[in-house]
């Protein structure tokens, strides 16, 4: 199953009631994506900063296509997700945001 899938799976799967229950949601939807993260690059095993940019920009990919499908559907939560996506979420971090665009 790809990403983008597995994210909309999650969230339709999810009990959202209440701002809590949506922070939480897609704080698991974010780590869903860092764990995609790690199973494509393993710690330990060397990968070129082509393959590395290659993945990453895959992982964004795939939440946008998630975020495009909600919102065809008009999901509640389109509006949120297409706004607060993994990318912005990843590349806040100064740090991680220089080494990405350097790759």
């Amino acid at each position: 199953m790809f990403l983008d899938d597995k994210l909309y799976n999650h969230l339709q799967e999810a009990d959202i009631q209440t701002k809590e229950d949506i922070q939480r949601v897609y704080e698991e939807l974010l780590k869903m994506c860092e764990a995609e993260i790690r199973v494509k690059l393993p710690e330990g095993l060397p990968q070129s900063t082509k393959i590395i940019k290659a993945v990453l920009d895959r992982i964004f990919k795939s939440w946008d296509l998630f975020a495009s499908r909600l919102v065809k559907e008009e999901h509640v939560m389109a509006q949120i997700l297409t706004k607060c996506n993994f990318k912005g979420a990843w590349l806040n971090n100064e740090k991680i945001k220089n080494i990405y665009y350097q790759l």
